[in-house]
C-alpha cells in the first residue's frame, strides 16, 4: 500500500504472504473476514481489549484458542452455522490455525466484529496493514526502520484498543495480570511519545476509505496522543 494511495483507491481484500498468511476482508466497517491458509503460521498475538467486548465467529476450519487462563481447540461444524466464542473487555486472548493433528489442507475462516460495532477494529486492520505493507515495499530495510515501523504499531495499538502482553505472568494470577497491564501501558506509552517526537502518527486518514475516516474522526477513534 504505497503511501500516496488515495483512499478511493484502495483494495478491501488485504493479502499478506507465508509464512504468517493471511486474507483480511474489510469490506464491511463494522466485521473484519479474517482466512489462514494452510500452513500460515500467523497469530492474533497475546493482547486484550479495554473498551471493547470483542465477537470471533468460526466459519470453517480449526483454531486453537487462549481465553483466560486456558486454551482450547474449536472446530467449525460441517452444518456451517459456526460456531461463535464471546471476548469479554480485559479478556488476554490469542487465536491461530489450530496445527498438529487438527491442521488440514482448507482455510481457516473466522470473522471478526465488537460491541460497540463503532468501526474502531476495521481502522485498526487498515492502518495496521498499511504499515505493515508499506515497511515491506521500503527500499531501505534493517534495524532503524524496524524500530521506527514498531513504534508505528504500538501507536496504532495505542490508539485503537488493542494491547498486547508483553510478559505473560498469568501464572501469578491477579498480581501478576496487574503487573502485565503495567508493563503493557507503559510500554505503549512510551512508545507513543517517541512516536509524537518523531511526527509518525499510527491512524492515517490516506489507509483507510474516506467515509471510514470521516466516521472514525466523529467517534473520536483516531485519536491522537
Amino acid at each position: 500500500m504505497p503511501p500516496n494511495t488515495p483512499p478511493e483507491s484502495l483494495n478491501p481484500i488485504i493479502t499478506r504472504p507465508l509464512p504468517n498468511a493471511v486474507v483480511y476482508d474489510l469490506t464491511s466497517p463494522t466485521q473484519t473476514t479474517i482466512t489462514l491458509p494452510p500452513n500460515s503460521t500467523w497469530t492474533s498475538g497475546l493482547h486484550y481489549h479495554t473498551t471493547h467486548t470483542e465477537f470471533l465467529l468460526l466459519l470453517h476450519g480449526s483454531i486453537r484458542l487462549r481465553l483466560g487462563g486456558g486454551a482450547t481447540l474449536l472446530t467449525a461444524p460441517k452444518s456451517g452455522e459456526g460456531i461463535e466464542i464471546t471476548i469479554p473487555r480485559f479478556a488476554r486472548h490469542e487465536w491461530s490455525r489450530a496445527g498438529g493433528d487438527a491442521e488440514d489442507a482448507s482455510d481457516v475462516v473466522v470473522i471478526e466484529r465488537t460491541d460497540p460495532a463503532d468501526g474502531a477494529k476495521s481502522v485498526f486492520f487498515w492502518n495496521l496493514n498499511g504499515a505493515i505493507l508499506e515497511f515491506s515495499e521500503r527500499r531501505v530495510q534493517g534495524w532503524y526502520a524496524e524500530f521506527w515501523l514498531m513504534i508505528e504499531l504500538f501507536s496504532i495499538f495505542w490508539a485503537l484498543d488493542n494491547y498486547p502482553v508483553f510478559l505473560d505472568l498469568s501464572r501469578f494470577g491477579g498480581i501478576g495480570r496487574g503487573v502485565e497491564g503495567c508493563v503493557t501501558y507503559l510500554v505503549l506509552a512510551a512508545a507513543r511519545g517517541v512516536g509524537w517526537i518523531g511526527g509518525i502518527d499510527g491512524v492515517r486518514r490516506e489507509r483507510m476509505p474516506r467515509e471510514l475516516w470521516v466516521e472514525s474522526e466523529r467517534r473520536g477513534k483516531g485519536k491522537r496522543g
